[in-house]
């Protein structure tokens, strides 16, 4: 039986930086400009990606304290994330790190960007960094527990994600990759209740209907795991994983 990985998502899926809010103290005479940019870029004000990538941007070139300066570099980063130009979101992270070392939600978003990446050893490095930082961040163990599975660590990873659903039980990708490192250890039952839980939380989850399937198809249980390849492809039509497997099934073999 083999469990598959690709970008996001066994299929892996990072979870996402959020942006940080925060209170800036700006000088009485700030520009309505200036002002409206701070409320939009840290979070008193609701604007769109894009919108919060132009206010954060604003206030970057704008002279603040520096920890807000990093705060905005971070949520620029997590708004780039958002919009899909993770390229654009690296730099911004480097940067609120250079102000603050020691920012926990920094690190453990680059983290997960580094892990999409490939970058193992560098993404474990930010990880049990953040950790250390905020022991009580469900994201930084889900992430870690994300490194550990790419890695073979499977006890690892389950080890991470037990800590991230206590900390937060309501993240159904926590459940889907915490399936993923059961089914690659052979335990089939606990994967597939992993698998159950995410889609109960989120039954469009795409990672959790595609590692059922793939759990499925394995133990021939194939008209079972068409249902949930076809399903994840409802939901997200170009995802190649769901075609790869839907075809292998198609054909009577299995994808490699």
């Amino acid at each position: 039986m083999s469990v598959h990985g690709r970008r996001f998502g066994v299929m892996l899926l990072v979870v996402l930086a959020g942006v940080v809010p925060a209170a800036p103290a700006l000088a009485a005479k700030a520009s309505p400009v200036v002002q409206a940019a701070a409320d939009a870029c840290f979070g008193k004000t609701r604007a769109d990606w894009a919108a919060l990538v132009k206010a954060c941007t604003t206030m970057i070139g704008t002279k603040i304290r520096p920890e807000l300066k990093a705060a905005a570099h971070f949520n620029r980063g997590a708004a780039y994330l958002k919009l899909g130009q993770d390229a654009k979101a690296g730099p911004d992270f480097n940067a609120a790190l250079a102000i603050m070392p020691d920012f926990a939600r920094a690190l453990e978003a680059r983290g997960g960007l580094l892990f999409t990446q490939g970058k193992m050893d560098a993404a474990l490095k930010d990880l049990d960094r953040a950790i250390a930082l905020d022991p009580k961040s469900a994201v930084a163990f889900n992430n870690r527990g994300l490194v550990r599975l790419r890695q073979g660590n499977n006890a690892g990873a389950i080890a991470d994600f037990d800590q991230s659903i206590a900390l937060d039980g309501k993240d159904p990708s926590a459940f889907a990759a915490r399936g993923g490192a059961h089914a690659a250890l052979g335990a089939k039952e606990k994967a597939l209740a992993d698998f159950e839980r995410a889609l109960a939380l989120d039954s469009k989850h795409v990672v959790a209907l595609v590692n059922r399937g793939v759990l499925l198809a394995a133990t021939d249980e194939k008209a079972r795991a068409r249902a949930d390849f076809e399903a994840a492809l409802a939901v997200d039509p170009q995802n190649a994983e769901a075609r790869r497997q839907l075809a292998a099934l198609s054909s009577g073999g299995e994808a490699k």
